[in-house]
């Protein structure tokens, strides 16, 4: 069996400059209720991108709901993206 193909490294390191130079939103608080407006102050020409950790397992269903909903409705205007670890 051959070994798998080694990655660009350079790639890695481009991404990883791209990346160090954004901000990113890390809030802190309820994110059912944080959410929606964290959406609408994303720019029309950027991509939400929400990541969800193993918190999330511990939500009750009423905030998961919520969360779902709200990343729906976002995603009928734009695209949404979420990422769930």
């Amino acid at each position: 069996m051959k070994p798998p193909p080694i990655l660009d490294q350079s790639r890695f390191f481009k991404g990883r400059s791209i990346f160090l130079r954004r901000s990113l939103l890390m809030p802190r608080g309820d994110t059912a209720d944080l959410l929606p407006d964290m959406l609408a102050k994303v720019s029309a020409d950027a991509v939400p991108c929400v990541y969800q950790t193993h918190i999330g397992r511990q939500l009750i269903e009423a905030s998961k709901s919520k969360i779902i909903a709200t990343l729906e409705n976002s995603g009928r205007n734009r695209k949404v993206f979420l990422f769930q670890h």
